[in-house]
């Protein structure tokens, strides 16, 4: 099954059992980003005879996750892209632990 084909049948499976109202931004990120994560995850799991399952599992992992996300974390989604950068901003610090290395 194409790419193309896959993601218009994951869309339709979603829609068929789990109709939300809240649902829009999540299906038209899906759309935006399904070629980047399909890629990606071909690089990984692309040989695998279940790799079309697996894909739809993911998706459908992402939309629960999504549904479930609180309306406040929903707002600040929508913040920061509409600011690409904001991870970028001197508000922010962060860091990177190696934790098998760590003691």
């Amino acid at each position: 099954m194409s790419e193309g084909a896959l993601l218009n049948s994951i869309i339709f499976k979603l829609k068929e059992k789990k109709i939300n109202k809240d649902d829009t931004l999540f299906f038209a990120r899906l759309g935006a980003n399904f070629k980047t994560i399909y890629r990606n995850f071909t690089r990984i799991y692309g040989g695998r005879s279940d790799f079309q399952e697996k894909v739809e599992e993911l998706i459908e992992a992402l939309y629960d996750m999504y549904i479930e996300r609180s309306e406040i974390l929903k707002v600040l989604d929508i913040k920061r892209e509409n600011e690409p950068g904001w991870i970028l901003s001197p508000k922010w610090v962060g860091t990177m632990l190696y934790v098998d290395r760590f003691c």
